[in-house]
């Protein structure tokens, strides 16, 4: 198998693997199996699809095969529900996917099956390549607009001539290598490390490049090799929202972004490579996917969207140790507690006070850790008051916030969502650990500015 190729055909949706033979088996003990030659290819939406001609069958009814298509109707999946699939390619490839649910069709005069067909989210190929070094590579079929600042010569109709194609960087013990071609189709983000790769590494260098361009990003094809190994992932395209307008921290109409977007890819990603040891999504970067998949819908569902991620940023941020301050107002909380608990005239309303003091012992909120940061220099104050101002708008609204708004209201609107969103980007960057430049999209003109904002002031809380 040719891995350049294959992937290129795979963008081109022209994907067509015979197979020597292909073997599905149902995903627990005497489970359903199926067996013969057939093939993997690409319909003209780039779904990948299988068909096997059946010659071989093992636990396999047409009663049953309907049965366990009823038992999950309307149901999560159990993984008992699934098939695993694995074939040979002619060339001798071995391709595998897992969690499909297949499709027979029977022959209702013999009652045999005549042949399983089905989708694939995605397929793994292991081509039989020795490899030495660690390696790996993400292809997206989009091209990103990224920082790039090295030259290749390129032969075109009219002539030889040089276009900037390539960036190259190091972050996480590894050497980045970033090509996007205009008129490619697509880009490319490859990685080479002396030692393995932490584990989930393309997920985290996808939400890294999520971050930097303000784009929803899913690659559709990855190479990952070390040595002995190398394998190669297909993955069937999957529903986004097709325009965001979630802007991305730095504009990229600026030299700033030219400058140091790697810088900030480079944050992000220490960050979420440290920070992501049980979770496939990190949080950090599943809060800011909801954000931007949000802006692509309504307004409200804009505004709604960055306000809600604010608020879950907000809570990654980490505040100083008060011990004393902690040890004080656990004391007066107990004291106004055992008051409630022997006041007789507190009867009724007893349960609910209670609860209400219980909310003081709770580690301090969204509005203190911004509040905390904006003495620090982290975030914009006034911005604060306007996340304040639009989220309960948005979640909780009155019926003059319902009325029917004109072009004044829709650019106060537009105002407070961008504020939101530098808010939100601050915080990030405090989260990050960033210090460098960003875009302020509130500000008249969409002016680069430098982060932190200014010397903090000494730590305190209120």
């Amino acid at each position: 198998m040719n891995i350049d190729t294959t992937i290129e055909d795979f963008r081109l949706s022209q994907l067509d693997l015979d197979c020597r033979r292909i073997v599905l088996t149902q995903n627990k003990e005497g489970g359903e199996r199926y067996e013969g030659k057939g093939y993997i290819r690409q319909t003209s939406d780039g779904v990948i699809v299988y068909k096997l001609y059946v010659t071989g069958h093992a636990n396999v009814t047409p009663l049953g095969s309907l049965k366990n298509y009823l038992s999950h109707v309307g149901k999560i999946h159990r993984d008992e529900t699934f098939f695993n699939l694995e074939a040979e390619a002619k060339d001798g490839t071995t391709l595998r996917a897992s969690r499909l649910v297949p499709k027979p069709s029977w022959d209702m005069s013999t009652g045999q099956p005549e042949f399983v067909s089905g989708e694939l989210l995605a397929l793994t190929a292991f081509p039989h390549i020795p490899q030495e070094n660690h390696c790996m590579e993400l292809y997206f079929f989009e091209e990103y607009d990224v920082p790039l600042d090295q030259w290749s010569e390129v032969e075109a109709s009219d002539g030889r001539h040089y276009v900037t194609d390539t960036a190259e960087f190091d972050s996480c013990d590894a050497h980045f290598t970033v090509r996007v071609r205009k008129g490619s189709g697509r880009s490319v983000l490859g990685a080479t490390a002396g030692k393995p790769f932490p584990p989930d590494f393309h997920w985290r260098v996808q939400e890294s490049l999520q971050f930097i361009t303000g784009k929803t990003a899913t690659y559709r094809a990855l190479v990952t090799c070390g040595p002995g190994s190398l394998h190669l992932d297909l993955i069937s395209p999957r529903r986004v929202s097709p325009h965001p307008h979630f802007c991305p921290p730095i504009k990229h109409a600026s030299m700033i972004y030219r400058q140091h977007g790697w810088e900030l890819f480079n944050a992000y990603l220490v960050y979420v490579v440290g920070s992501s040891a049980k979770t496939q999504w990190n949080p950090l970067a599943y809060h800011l996917y909801n954000a931007r998949e949000a802006s692509a819908n309504s307004i409200d569902a804009w505004a709604m969207g960055v306000s809600v991620a604010l608020e879950a940023v907000s809570s990654l941020v980490l505040l100083p140790e008060d011990p004393e301050g902690n040890a004080k107002t656990q004391d007066a909380v107990n004291r106004v507690k055992e008051y409630v608990k022997g006041e007789a005239a507190l009867k009724e309303m007893k349960d609910r006070l209670l609860g209400l003091l219980s909310t003081l012992e709770r580690p301090p909120g969204p509005p203190a850790r911004l509040k905390w940061l904006a003495t620090q220099g982290k975030v914009e104050k006034a911005y604060i008051k306007i996340w304040n101002e639009l989220r309960n708008t948005q979640v909780h609204p009155k019926l003059a916030d319902l009325a029917k708004p004109d072009e004044g209201a829709y650019q106060v609107q537009f105002n407070r969502i961008h504020s939101v969103q530098v808010l939100l980007c601050q915080v990030t960057y405090h989260v990050i650990g960033y210090s460098g430049h960003y875009t302020d999209y509130a500000a008249e003109g969409w002016p680069d500015k430098s982060y932190p904002l200014t010397v903090p002031e000494p730590a305190k809380m209120e």
